[in-house]
């Protein structure tokens, strides 16, 4: 069986890891996924298997005028990579010459749902995410220098990034919901980005699988809330963690006489 070859990142589509259960991933239910540092730009050789990232962000919400929802654009951090119960040893954020970072930007758009909910210490309220105009893009920073900063506008700012590497992106959702309090606890999220490309390496053939299937490739992106600044009905900044973790669905397709 082939597998799915990108400038960094090769899904093992073996039949055994399609069929482990989701129980058996303590961090994410994610298909295992390997990574070869020595692409990278100034890294050393090593292979990574991982079937998680835990990542930390920083977003803003900008309400919209009579509509019950609101607009969120964020950025966030890969801290590490995790497989089954371990921090998976890389050279991801390491302070020498050979260390990278990965970053992620996203967007997406969120309605409310329902009326709002008493908690112990505050109120909650629940949104479901819609398809307007999402988009979810990682990076690699080969030189771990780039910067990124929120504006009280929503405005993402980068800069030092004409050296990074676009890892991948979707333009789709498949499904999210979203709560947010006021009180103690403050919310999470759980958003499936659906379409996830990977940036093939152009020396590897560009067939994802072989011709006689199709695979759906979904990026789950979820967290925790566990900063808030402001209300939870204007505008506001926030920032937590999480985890990002992809999904490979096979099935067989038609073949016409």
């Amino acid at each position: 069986m082939k597998k799915i070859k990108s400038l960094l990142i090769v899904f093992c589509l073996s039949v055994t890891t399609l069929l482990l259960p989701q129980h058996a991933y303590s961090v994410g239910p994610g298909v295992v996924i390997g990574i070869e540092e020595i692409d990278i730009p100034g890294s050393h050789i090593n292979s990574v298997i991982a079937n998680s990232f835990d990542f930390t962000y920083k977003s803003c919400s900008k309400f919209q005028l009579y509509s019950r929802g609101f607009r969120e654009k964020g950025f966030i951090w890969v801290s590490s990579f995790q497989f089954l119960n371990d921090v998976v040893k890389s050279q991801l954020n390491y302070y020498l010459d050979s260390g990278y970072r990965i970053y992620g930007l996203y967007q997406y758009a969120a309605q409310r749902k329902g009326p709002p909910q008493k908690t112990p210490t505050g109120t909650r309220l629940n949104y479901v995410v819609n398809k307007l105009n999402p988009s979810f893009t990682l990076y690699i920073d080969v030189a771990a220098n780039t910067r990124l900063n929120m504006s009280g506008q929503c405005l993402l700012s980068r800069t030092n990034f004409s050296d990074d590497i676009k890892l991948g992106t979707s333009t789709t959702i498949l499904q999210g919901e979203k709560t947010e309090t006021d009180g103690f606890a403050n919310g999470d999220f759980k958003i499936m980005f659906d379409n996830w490309i990977f940036f093939p390496d152009k020396r590897q053939e560009n067939s994802i699988i072989d011709s006689h299937t199709t695979a759906y490739r979904y990026l789950t992106f979820s967290g925790n809330t566990t900063y808030l600044r402001s209300g939870i009905t204007t505008d506001h900044f926030a920032e937590g963690s999480g985890i990002l973790y992809w999904r490979v669905r096979l099935f067989q397709t038609e073949t016409k006489p």
